[in-house]
This record gives C-alpha cells, structure tokens and sequence, in this order.
C-alpha cells in the first residue's frame, strides 16, 4: 500500500486543529492527539515541519472564554458516555420549579462554542433535546444503563438550528432595547 502524501497546507491544517484539541487535557487524557502529531510529524519532510513550526508560532487558538475560565471537570466523563451511548445522572440549576437539579440524560454531543462547551441530551424529565452548559453541571455519575440513538438525530442540524433561535433572539432584543 502506498503511503497517503499531505500537502504542505494539509499538514499545518492538521497540526493547527490538533492545537485546539490540546487545550482540553480532560477532552483527550491519554494525550492521542499530541501522540499522533508527533508520529506524524517525524514522517513529514524537513520543509513541511518548518511550515508547521511557523504556523504554529503565528496561528494561535485560544480557546478560553472571554469571561474567565471555563470548567471544563466534566469532559471526559461525558465524552466517554457519549461515546459509548451510556445514560448520565447530572445534577445541574434549574431556573424552573418544577424541574429538579438532578436528572437523567441521554448525552448525544459536544460543542465548543467561543471556548464554552455545551453538553446536548435528551432529558427525560423534559422529555426534550436540551443544551446544558458544561460548566453549571455541577456533578455527573455515568449510569451502568446504555441508550440507542435516535438513528435520524443529527448532533450538527440540531445545533445548528439552536444556534440560529438563540441569535434570532438575541437580535429581537437588540431592536426591543433600540425602542425603548
């Protein structure tokens, strides 16, 4: 089998995405992605890793939020549940009485936003797909009990679509404060 060639501009995109990775220890505790870059990287031609070094000395990603540092204690528990379909008990503030802090989920994905991570689940208090913020979950225990995804949701539609409302909204309330 003939070895698969990276383009000069592959390679950076490669290291350069695996930067934002690195900044989540919890996201990747085994350090895969530092691993794999180092393999990659001693393959690569002499030209190629000057290109990354310069990339990676003027390309930076920050994913911290703006605010202050996220919490991020979470990570690794929820991406290994998501990852092998188990059920979640988290304890997270509800602004709502009639919905407990503490609730079972059904976690199906991550999003990093602006350095904000944001936990998508199935809650079955709610009986509803819900973004919770990884931060305010204030405590998580994997369930020994494993879910099936639903086969036609769609982690990226549904954020995507989350994304919009909360931006419509945003800018209803921008023109309302622009009124009064």
């Amino acid at each position: 089998m003939e070895p698969m060639l990276l383009s000069t501009e592959e390679a950076v995109s490669l290291f350069l995405g695996g930067s934002v990775i690195q900044q989540y220890p919890r996201l990747d505790s085994s350090q895969a992605i530092t691993k794999a870059l180092a393999k990659i990287e001693a393959l690569l031609p002499e030209g190629y890793k000057s290109d990354i070094r310069r990339a990676k000395e003027r390309i930076l990603f920050d994913m911290s939020p703006i605010w202050g540092q996220g919490k991020d204690a979470h990570l690794e528990t929820l991406k290994n549940a998501i990852l092998s379909n188990q059920k979640v008990r988290i304890t997270y503030p509800s602004h709502c009485q009639l919905i407990p802090d503490e609730r079972v989920i059904n976690p199906y994905g991550l999003v990093c936003k602006g350095g904000v991570w944001n936990l998508i689940a199935f809650c079955h208090i709610q009986a509803a797909f819900v973004v919770f913020l990884v931060d305010r979950i204030k405590a998580v225990e994997t369930l020994d009990e494993t879910f099936r995804p639903m086969a036609d949701f769609d982690v990226r539609g549904f954020w995507e679509r989350y994304a919009e409302e909360i931006e419509r909204a945003f800018q209803a309330r921008i023109e309302e404060e622009k009124v009064t």
